[in-house]
């Protein structure tokens, strides 16, 4: 009875044996693995933006759940923030505009099985030369070099009056900055005024065409400023919005990595107000002869709303007279000598405005 009972048990101890060894065959577990780390702009000039691409993929094509990867920021980098990531994936340890060297951490991967997982990240360069990340997963580490030129991040920015009245003269100042971390040995800003600002000459350094002013900025050091001030006159009226226009672009072969601030704008308000002028001319050339007839043409303009009531004066030297009528009418005007007439010399022209038409 002894010998048939051991038997079995040893029979039964090695089934259990093998069972045990076909269960522990059979389990395989997920291995995550840096597939890929690409970046763009690549070379990119200093001060700019890269972003890198980690791609996330499993080795034994099993689903993953929980995934987590690492990238490690250098010190002449700047971790700026994410891009696209994919569905609940978060990343910590670097928060946005923090200076390297660091360690971001993401979390919150899922793939199915073959799938990859491509998360952007955002590096801003600081310096010319290299630009090197490494992404890490356990058990590996995949690195990506970016090169880096020479840059000069160039701001153009505008400013003036917030509000201003109809007909006015006003300043705007045109400034351009160069935010590093290079010098800039030449750059152009644009000025495109807005229709019903009239400038007369432009500032030292630009030309005009039409409504758009082209200035040259010249070598920039690094932090350094250079303002162009154009005065103008504001030729529509109350309601009306002035909206100026400025721009910067970089030139002499250094780059400019940062284009958001490139470009800007300003808007004036404009108010009640007008303004007036006149010129006034002779229809015959110099010199004149004693005793000839000639004309006095006076032009009268105006800026902004029409004025309320305008009136004309035109006080004579005493070596002339008035030849034509006492009273008589240009137009929309209505003029009188006062009186006065030849032989009788000098005298006062008083003109008024009738009616709201634009011209005459």
């Amino acid at each position: 009875m002894l010998h048939r009972f051991s038997q079995p048990l040893r029979r039964f101890g090695r089934r259990m044996a093998i069972s045990w060894v076909l269960a522990a065959a059979g389990v395989a577990h997920a291995q995550l693995t840096i597939s890929s780390v690409t970046d763009s702009p690549d070379p990119v000039a200093a001060g700019g933006t890269v972003t890198y691409t980690v791609g996330i993929s499993e080795l034994n094509g099993n689903p993953v759940s929980g995934g987590s990867f690492t990238l490690d920021v250098p010190a002449n980098g700047v971790y700026v923030g994410v891009g696209s990531l994919p569905p609940g994936v978060s990343c910590t340890g670097m928060v946005p505009n923090s200076a390297g060297p660091g360690v971001l951490s993401c979390s919150g991967i899922t793939l199915a099985a073959n799938q990859i997982a491509l998360s952007e990240l955002r590096v801003r360069s600081t310096l010319a030369g290299t630009l090197t990340v490494v992404a890490n997963v356990p058990g590996g580490t995949q690195s990506q070099q970016t090169t880096v030129n020479q840059g000069a991040d160039l701001a153009a920015t505008i400013g003036g009056p917030a509000s201003a009245a109809a007909g006015s003269t006003q300043t705007y100042n045109l400034v351009v900055t160069n935010n590093g971390p290079d010098a800039s040995p030449s750059s152009t800003a644009t000025y495109t005024l807005p229709p019903g600002f009239g400038v007369a000459t432009p500032p030292a350094g630009c030309t005009a065409a039409g409504q758009t002013l082209t200035c040259s900025v010249g070598n920039l050091a690094s932090g350094a400023t250079r303002t162009f001030s154009v005065s103008g006159v504001v030729g529509v009226g109350n309601g009306s919005t002035l909206t100026h226009a400025a721009s910067v672009v970089a030139g002499g072969g250094v780059g400019d990595g940062v284009a958001d601030n490139n470009s800007g704008t300003f808007n004036t308000a404009v108010t009640p107000g007008s303004s007036l002028s006149v010129a006034k001319s002779k229809s015959v050339p110099d010199p004149v002869l004693t005793g000839g007839d000639f004309d006095f043409v006076l032009d009268p303009r105006f800026s902004g709303d029409f004025p309320a009531s305008p009136a004309l004066n035109d006080p004579l030297p005493a070596n002339f007279c008035f030849a034509g009528p006492t009273t008589f009418s240009a137009g929309n005007w209505n003029c009188s000598t006062g009186g006065s007439v030849c032989p009788a010399t000098g005298g006062t022209l008083s003109c008024t405005r009738v009616g709201t038409a634009l011209r005459a």
